[in-house]
């Protein structure tokens, strides 16, 4: 049974191949990606270089059209996880001072994230429509 693809595929490719291509359009992540291709109608994504996520100033990095993938990259705090006593104020606990309230683990404590002032570039990935839903708009 012809379907609307294989017929415009038979508009481009021997009948003959038409088969064999449909296999390989169903055996990809994205059929609908590949046969787009294969017949001429795709057209990549521009997206733009910079977005923000969740309050995150991110970077593109690359695009995966079969997975419909956005890796990107952002820089953030680096944190050091510490375990205190139970009773111990947090609010006391800084990024100079925390390894004089850091312990072992036990029953008795309760662990916490101090951020620190060095940084790390921290790699991600979204779908596109989220990445083009939140574009980072730079004011000068």
């Amino acid at each position: 049974m012809k379907t609307v693809e294989t017929i415009a595929l038979g508009t481009i490719f021997p009948e003959n191949s038409i088969d064999a291509l449909m296999e390989v359009v169903g055996s990809t992540p994205n059929p609908r990606l590949a046969l787009d291709i294969l017949l001429g109608v795709y057209e990549e994504l521009v997206l733009s270089k910079y977005a923000e996520l969740d309050g995150k100033d991110c970077t593109f990095v690359s695009y995966d059209k079969w997975t419909d993938t956005v890796h990107y990259k952002y820089t953030r705090n680096k944190q050091k996880y510490i375990n205190v006593p139970k009773d111990c104020d947090t609010s006391v606990i800084t990024a100079d001072n925390y390894t004089e309230y850091d312990v072992s683990y036990s029953n008795n404590t309760k662990g916490l994230y101090v951020t620190l002032p060095e940084t790390e570039e921290v790699k991600g990935t979204t779908n596109s429509r989220r990445w083009i839903d939140n574009p980072k708009v730079w004011l000068v």
